[in-house]
């Protein structure tokens, strides 16, 4: 009978076998912490744009985004998750609305890790936000608002367009194609892709995207940023403005993020390597129990069948209570 790393009660007599802990090898190396947080890290990315913010930055990244287009003028954070909990980092930080002007709906998401069927999830997610705007009653005409998903990737979405980073999407028709409908739309923007120097930095967008791409690695505001609107978010996620928890809850977040991308690559990168089936297996043990995820999360992480992962975990003869 052991806990293990999430808390969890297994009965058996000992951990899983060939399963070594997180930070046993070079993950266990010292973190830098660097002169800002990293916006691309989860909990970046909740202390800029996220329900940890005051919504400023948030606004801008939308408005400039939307440049000419739609005007986001107020903001809504469903996600409610508490600021400690640094155990289970997803591959998506998502669930922040906003609304404009005119009463559109947008839903706001950064996806970090590419995901077997992402893309069928953030329409699930867009399908049931729409859903929530049906009316009771006869007299409704399912003549819903306009709903808008923006996500913001750290892979590529679309290879066949590598001269692209940002791609609108509408339902069409198949045969001479024509919009559908104009209230369902979809806006997915390729961090990766996004390659400006400072020095080509031309509009408010390509200064946000140089923001959130960057300021991980950034000791001082850039030139191009230095206005009161940026100054304000480098202040925001300047280190040393943090409190000592907060710097010790940051640094828990980005040590198992790098321990869940390490598993992650590990298992991608087994197919060259001898041991194939073992390494498998240890990734899949070492996400279970040491990082609560389920088998179905894993099973998407890993690309691998549910059934398989199941297998994996019940043949390690450990049952949670």
């Amino acid at each position: 009978m052991y806990i293990n790393n999430t808390g969890i009660l297994c009965l058996t007599e000992d951990k899983p076998p060939d399963l070594e802990r997180p930070g046993s090898s070079d993950t266990d190396a010292p973190l830098e912490l660097g002169t800002y947080v990293d916006p691309m890290s989860d909990f970046g990315w909740k202390l800029l744009f996220g329900h940890l913010s005051d919504g400023k930055a948030l606004l801008g990244l939308m408005n400039a985004l939307f440049a000419g287009e739609r005007k986001i003028v107020a903001l809504q954070y469903p996600n409610t998750d508490r600021l400690g909990e640094t155990v289970k980092n997803r591959a998506a930080i998502f669930d922040i609305y906003c609304n404009d002007e005119k009463g559109n709906h947008y839903i706001i998401e950064m996806q970090r890790r590419h995901q077997t069927y992402f893309k069928e999830r953030f329409v699930f997610y867009m399908s049931r936000k729409v859903s929530e705007l049906g009316k009771k009653g006869i007299d409704w005409d399912y003549n819903f608002e306009h709903v808008q998903g923006i996500c913001y990737t750290d892979f590529t979405v679309r290879h066949e367009v590598p001269e692209r980073y940002i791609h609108p999407a509408q339902l069409l028709y198949t045969y001479k194609p024509s919009i559908v409908t104009d209230n369902i739309k979809f806006k997915f923007v390729e961090l990766n892709k996004f390659n400006k120097r400072e020095d080509e930095l031309e509009t408010d967008l390509d200064k946000w995207h140089f923001l959130i791409k960057h300021m991980g690695r950034l000791n001082d505001i850039p030139k191009a940023l230095d206005n009161e609107i940026f100054r304000d978010v480098f202040a925001t996620a300047f280190i040393g403005n943090l409190s000592n928890e907060t710097k010790m809850i940051y640094k828990d977040t980005l040590k198992n993020e790098r321990d869940i991308r390490n598993i992650v690559m590990t298992a991608e990168n087994v197919s060259e390597k001898r041991g194939e089936e073992a390494q498998k297996q240890k990734s899949v043990k070492r996400l279970f129990f040491y990082k609560g995820f389920t088998c179905a999360e894993i099973a998407d992480l890993l690309d691998l069948p549910l059934a398989k992962i199941e297998e994996i975990i019940t043949d390690c003869e450990s049952f949670v209570i």
